[in-house]
């Protein structure tokens, strides 16, 4: 099922698809998921949030199930686009006219209020690593993985789980038997598979040894910005799912934007747009590290190809790594007196 967005004729303004509002950045951007370039944001993303700017709500376009196909041609006016089911869109505020209650997006059009659902953004959000905190610290993305600890003849025995996307300091690695356990701080014994971890280790080629460098794990799920051979940040992803695999190799970020407009359509899963997605951090044409603000499977692959990010954990990326945006622009492209900040993927 189609359905429109539509500004009615003498009541809502409208604005052409061609025009493009005063102060989008004029720097194009590489494309996004599955290799479609992002759409300009309009100005009323362009500020970052502390600048004063009205909250963005997200919301899934759709219709109620069972919605009558004569539905979607009752509501007159000029249609500005046609939305797919599960598209996301921006909202800027509600309003009603002719009987019927409307959201504005932030692009200044209209969409029936009754084919919109919100959509709660993500709980998790990763660990910012203090020069105080010990390491190796060990990040748990996928299951509940039992702990144990030593009983009588240093048998282990069972002692309890730990949480999903929950991460526990750890001591050092320990064989027992034919199996690998990191022993935590609390003398817990872990399967060492089922901990991604972040630990001190050396700057890949051409790094500076104080450089900054972000690694992004894909068996494990887990992305750490270094700071030399120190990690600083460390959270789990979401990186590209089976068909749509995150390449590995070294690359480095080309450019950030404060959000993009991400869209196309794939042989498996159909036609896609999601718009203003936040903290957009393009490492090659095609791919991203970005801010997801739809899903919280954080620690388990989930997109089409980019590295997603809870948006807290995206924005502390996006304002720590190069380039630097300056305040109250929207994006910044790297250079070679601005090089963007190394990223190494690895299997």
């Amino acid at each position: 099922t189609r359905k429109p967005v539509v500004a009615q004729e003498g009541e809502f303004e409208h604005m052409p698809e061609a025009e493009l509002p005063e102060g989008t950045e004029p720097a194009p951007a590489p494309g996004p998921d599955a290799g479609v370039a992002p759409q300009p944001a309009d100005a009323g993303t362009a500020a970052p949030p502390d600048a004063g700017a009205a909250e963005i709500v997200y919301t899934l376009a759709g219709p109620p199930p069972g919605t009558p196909t004569s539905d979607l041609d009752r509501v007159g006016g000029l249609v500005a686009q046609w939305l797919e089911k599960d598209f996301f869109i921006s909202i800027d505020r509600s309003t009603s006219a002719a009987g019927e209650r409307f959201y504005r997006t932030i692009r200044g059009w209209y969409v029936p209020a009754q084919y919109v659902s919100d959509v709660e953004g993500p709980t998790y959000h990763g660990l910012i690593i203090e020069p105080d905190m010990p390491l190796p610290i060990g990040f748990v993305g996928r299951g509940r993985p039992t702990t144990y600890i030593r009983g009588a003849g240093r048998a282990l025995v069972e002692s309890g789980r730990i949480a999903r996307q929950s991460h526990r300091f750890l001591r050092d690695k320990e064989k027992v038997g034919a199996v690998e356990y990191w022993v935590t701080t609390d003398g817990q014994y872990v399967r060492a598979h089922n901990f991604g971890v972040a630990e001190e280790q050396d700057p890949p080629p051409g790094v500076p040894p104080d450089g900054k460098w972000i690694q992004i794990d894909l068996s494990d799920q887990l992305l750490v910005a270094y700071q030399g051979r120190r990690p600083v940040f460390a959270a789990l992803v979401s990186t590209g799912k089976e068909g749509f695999e995150t390449p590995a190799g070294s690359y480095a970020i080309l450019s950030k934007h404060v959000s993009a407009t991400m869209d196309g359509i794939t042989e498996a899963d159909g036609a896609y747009s999601i718009e203003d997605v936040p903290w957009t951090m393009f490492f090659s044409d095609n791919f991203a590290i970005h801010g997801a603000f739809w899903h919280n499977r954080f620690g388990m692959t989930k997109s089409h190809g980019c590295v997603n990010m809870s948006p807290i954990d995206a924005q502390w990326i996006f304002e720590w790594s190069e380039p630097r945006v300056p305040e109250g622009w929207h994006g910044a492209m790297s250079s070679p007196l601005q090089p963007g900040t190394p990223v190494l993927i690895r299997e």
